[in-house]
């Protein structure tokens, strides 16, 4: 038997809690991309209009072995294959569970089955009478093609602004009391953002964000033609939006209390993309707190893409 890919990591918290951003159904299927530069799950709902990406680098792993590294045709070289999210990610809560510190995973595909192998192993006792133990999980999985990167759709022209990822959690958080579509709302002078909600059987509520008066934090807005806006399912915003504060050491906030920022970025089309950056620690650790503000950050990205209610509408048509 051949794997074409074998990974380990110590991290599985971390991991898990990335994974679980782009799970947001009880039965869900997404697909894994596999190439040179690392793992990146990808999730799009049955509308075809709302898509979640993760990518995990390959320094975010402890080991990295990839077959396509090997081929002699080029450096673009990858593998598809899809797999039950639902499955992975109650797969990943058994293992991190186990509460063991320096327990490690091992991830390999395709087994005999063309499924994941996936393995928790841990070691306790002392050195002179250590005690080995390993939990195996197999999830079936089959190969399948590139799914449509809806990032690709983006006119090049857009409009963006950058805010502080609880910030942008909690203000969403707020709009799903009226529980209707959000229009957001772009201006550059001043540097203002305004998400809106209204429902006529309950009223409306309307958050303004002043970026232009927090420019040193890297808060901005840059809006093509002075001013955008747009109306989003309330339900794909939130999704998007949706990033707990639980990533860092062992499932808590980065050393220091960093926030991690968002980037929201606003096509032509009205098409709206929403990237996360956050800053996990690397996974080489020995799990002990004192430590933590020493050891070196990997990024993992999360992305998000919507279709605004404009093209839903004329899909619906």
């Amino acid at each position: 038997m051949s794997y074409i890919v074998i990974l380990r990591l110590d991290r599985i918290k971390c991991f898990l809690n990335v994974v679980q951003l782009i799970k947001w159904a009880n039965k869900q299927m997404g697909v894994v991309k596999v190439d040179s530069a690392g793992l990146t799950f990808i999730s799009t709902d049955d509308s075809k209009c709302l898509q979640g990406t993760v990518l995990f680098k390959r320094q975010f792993f402890k080991e990295f072995w990839y077959s396509g590294e090997l081929e002699e045709s080029s450096t673009s070289a990858c593998h598809y294959f899809s797999v039950s999210l639902t499955s992975f990610v109650d797969t990943l809560g058994v293992f991190a569970a186990s509460g063991d510190p320096s327990a490690g995973m091992l991830l390999q595909w395709p087994n005999r089955n063309a499924g994941i192998d996936l393995k928790l192993m841990s070691e306790s006792g002392d050195e002179h009478r250590p005690v080995h133990a390993c939990m195996t999980a197999q999830l079936g999985c089959e190969e399948a093609e590139p799914p449509t990167d809806r990032d690709s759709h983006m006119t090049q022209a857009s409009s963006c602004f950058i805010v502080s990822t609880p910030v942008l959690r909690d203000v969403v958080e707020d709009l799903e009391w009226p529980g209707g579509a959000v229009t957001l709302t772009l201006e550059d002078h001043p540097g203002r953002v305004t998400l809106e909600s209204s429902v006529l059987e309950l009223g409306a509520l309307k958050v303004e964000l002043d970026l232009a008066s927090d420019r040193s934090s890297g808060q901005v807005v840059r809006c093509i033609g002075g001013r955008v806006s747009h109306r989003y399912k309330y339900k794909h915003l939130k999704i998007a939006c949706n990033v707990p504060g639980n990533f860092g050491p062992l499932g808590g906030q980065a050393p220091g209390g960093q926030a991690p920022n968002s980037q929201v970025t606003v096509d032509e089309q009205g098409r709206l993309k929403v990237q996360h950056l956050l800053r996990l620690h690397n996974v080489d650790q020995t799990g002990e707190a004192s430590r933590f503000e020493d050891e070196p950050i990997v990024i993992v990205s999360a992305c998000f893409t919507l279709s605004p209610e404009e093209i839903l509408a004329d899909l619906d048509s």
